[in-house]
């Protein structure tokens, strides 16, 4: 058995406990103690690499960056709910509206190329995440149109994975505006996914 911490690691009351007051608590009592250096990033600018900068980053809509850092894609659980159905109805691109339990990171405003994850198949996606100002919404929603998929999964938990942002969210002056820049979204994502 061990313990393993970065060396800014800190606990306990007003956060006064530090890596070395575990390495010595725990001396010669069997339970190890590794302390791991801070890992620094050229993506940063040689800066540390941290959770709270990455938790910044995806923010900022930086999912690119984030991805490399984490090593990953970022990936946000939720349950599939019912929408407007403007993405049915008006535009012709149906979505999935996706609820979090709000305990993740929720990407900035805008367009994300985007994978889904639904009864262990994952599928190409685009993501919106905001209020959809061309509608004129109040309320900021996550968005997902799945390419090629044409399957019932109102209530099923799924898992979205961002993999890159492709614009930030824009007022269009008509619905037509908006479904042509929605091809165009799909296009850029398809490129995205496949590279």
């Amino acid at each position: 058995y061990g313990i393993v911490c970065g060396s800014n690691f800190t606990f306990g009351r007003h956060a006064a406990g530090s890596p070395s007051m575990l390495s010595a608590f725990f001396s010669g009592r069997g339970i190890k103690v590794k302390i791991v250096p801070l890992t620094t990033s050229p993506l940063l600018g040689g800066r540390e690499v941290s959770s709270t900068v990455i938790r910044k980053l995806i923010g900022q809509g930086r999912i690119g960056v984030a991805n490399q850092l984490l090593g990953e894609e970022y990936t946000i659980t939720g349950t599939v709910a019912h929408g407007f159905r403007r993405g049915h109805d008006v535009t012709g691109v149906p979505t999935v509206n996706l609820e979090t339990d709000g305990n993740c990171v929720i990407p900035s405003d805008g367009v994300y190329a985007s994978r889904i994850h639904i009864k262990g198949m994952t599928h190409a996606s685009i993501t919106n995440i905001g209020t959809n100002p061309t509608f004129g919404n109040q309320a900021r929603t996550i968005e997902t149109f799945i390419l090629d998929f044409h399957q019932e999964i109102y209530e099923k938990e799924v898992m979205l994975s961002f993999v890159e942002r492709i614009r930030g969210e824009i007022k269009f002056p008509s619905v037509e505006a908006l479904t042509t820049q929605i091809q165009r979204d799909v296009e850029m994502a398809e490129k995205l996914l496949n590279r």
